[in-house]
This record gives C-alpha cells, structure tokens and sequence, in this order.
C-alpha cells in the first residue's frame, strides 16, 4: 500500500507554501494531527471577520476568514468507549478531545480571542459548561428554557421573537447588559425593568405607553440607557406622535441642519458613533441629562423610532436646548 507523502518533514518555507493553497476547511483538519501540524496550520496567521457558534440538536461553526473565505463546520459529539468522538460533516476528526478543546484549537490557529455570536436554538445543557470562561460577544435565545443564570455572562443578548413567561422575561432583560435587541413581545413593564445601555425592540409598543417611559425616564428611570430604537406602527403619522408619544412633556422641536455630534460607549450599531441630522424633538431629564428623539425610514418601509441620549457633561448640547423651553 502506497503511504502518503510527509509533508510535516518540508522544511518551513516550502511548508508553508504548500499549506497556503489548500482550503480553510482542509487546514483546520490537518490542525488535529499533531502538534506540528497545529503550530504549522498556526504560522499562517489566518485572521478571522466573525465567529458563530448555533447549538440545535448538534452543533454549527459558521467562520469568516479576511481572505473572503466562508467556512461552515458542522459538529457532532458521541461518546465511544468512554471517549468523547467529534466529527464533521459526518467525518471523525479526532477522538479523546472535548468540545472545548476542539473551540480553543479553532480560536488559537485563527489568533481569535472572542466569539462573535453564539445561537442557542436548542438548548442542551451538557454544552452550555463548556463556554465557560469564553470570551463571547453576544447571546441570541431562541428558546424558552430558562437561562438567566447563564444569560448572566454576558453583555449583549438578542431574543427571538417567542413566547415567555411574564417573570422570566422581565428577569431576563432585568439584567446589566450593555445591549438587547428583541423581536419578542416588549410592554411597558418590560421596558420599565430593564437596565440596559442600548435596546433594539422590533415589536412597537403603542404611543400612549412610549408617552409613560418617557415620563419615567425624565423622573430618573432607566438611567444607563444610552440608546433606544423601536420600530412604529405600520400607519404611524408624526401629528400623532406629537399628540400621544409627547403628550404633557416639554420638548423642544430641532431642525434637521441642526447637526449633532454623538458618541456611545458600546459601538455594537452603526449608531453608536454618528451625526444626528434628521428633524427631531429634544427632551430633558430632572438630573440635566438631554436626549434627542428621531424618526427615521429604516428596514424595507419600516419606520424607526431612535433615542439618543447625551449626559449633563456635554455642554455643546445643553446649550443648543436649553435656549427653548426647558
């Protein structure tokens, strides 16, 4: 039987050569066959764009490299004899190793420190041990089991839209993320709860209850929010925002030449660092804090309400408000 060619044995340079025309997929293969191998694989300084992970019954690697290379692993973990078995696609890749093992082998040849997503569609909570002490970006639910305690670890969350029950939810986004996005339904209450910087709601709550957030926000509410989106009704008119979102609030109405400068402490949006310029509606709280309030045309047809919220300290946009009627 023919043996196959040791390539392992090539000096660095024609090594490295070699290695740089196979495929993404083929190299972290070959990243499981020694030590030599995983520090050859290594050298080539592959750099990756984005990193999710989506748990579903078994297990997705969806990988980007900056050579605009897709990469998508899909992972199985069986035990035999004892012995945890990975394979991908179906094909044994290494046996005696554990999923953890497997994602530090994939985060140390890519010189990646961070996770960018991980999905969880379907929860097993034989996997969930084994992100312990990752460094992940953001937490995406699409299930109903509870896991506030592991939601806990992170900082940016993102929620299907599904079903929850009232107190799970609201101790759920009662949390100190710095950013949520959710297409679950989102009440008054649930938005009254919640402690976080940025929030994305898909689902619009109706302009009376946005009326009594914003009443509780300039009394002190919600204090570390920075950012607030949330998509309107279909028919949303502005004469009924001014009406009914605005009703008994002081604001002052701003041009749309009336640029202003903002700046988030989490940039997970693009609007975290940009230029307000459309016409808007300025509001103030009882602390001093500003915050602008935009309608934009956003997503297809949708329109988007948009909260950008400035702190005492930032005196360029006390003084362009404070000359109405605050």
């Amino acid at each position: 039987m023919m043996r196959g060619f040791p390539i392992f044995r090539l000096p660095h340079k024609p090594l490295r050569l070699l290695l740089k025309t196979m495929e993404v997929q083929d190299l972290v293969r070959i990243s499981f066959y020694s030590k030599t191998a995983k520090h050859a694989v290594e050298s080539l300084n592959m750099k990756l764009i984005y990193f999710y992970i989506t748990i579903s019954g078994t297990i997705q690697f969806d990988i980007f490299t900056y050579n605009m290379e897709d990469l998508n692993l899909k992972l199985s973990v069986t035990q035999s004899e004892g012995r945890n078995l990975i394979r991908v696609h179906g094909e044994k890749v290494m046996t005696g190793i554990s999923l953890r093992e497997f994602i530090d082998q994939i985060l140390t040849i890519f010189h990646q420190a961070t996770i960018h997503k991980l999905f969880i569609k379907h929860i097993d909570y034989d996997y969930l041990e084994e992100f312990n002490n990752l460094n992940i970006q953001l937490l995406h639910l699409a299930t109903r089991s509870s896991l506030k305690h592991f939601a806990r670890r992170f900082d940016f969350l993102t929620l299907e839209q599904i079903t929850w029950e009232t107190r799970d939810f609201q101790s759920l986004v009662g949390l100190n993320f710095k950013h949520l996005e959710t297409r679950s339904t989102f009440k008054l209450e649930d938005l009254l709860v919640s402690n976080t910087s940025q929030i994305l709601i898909h689902e619009p709550l109706p302009l009376t209850d946005l009326c009594i957030f914003l009443k509780h926000w300039i009394n002190g509410s919600t204090e570390r929010l920075e950012l607030f989106h949330m998509r309107l009704p279909q028919n949303f008119q502005k004469e009924e925002f001014i009406q009914n979102a605005l009703s008994g609030i002081k604001y002052k109405k701003l041009d749309v030449d009336q640029k202003l400068e903002f700046e988030a402490a989490v940039d997970v949006w693009k609007d975290s660092h940009r230029e307000v310029k459309n016409e808007g509606f300025g509001i103030q709280r009882s602390d001093g804090t500003y915050a602008i309030i935009v309608v934009c045309d956003e997503f297809a047809t949708n329109k988007y309400l948009k909260m950008f919220v400035w702190k005492p300290i930032d005196s360029s946009i006390g003084d362009l408000l404070k000359i109405a009627s605050f």
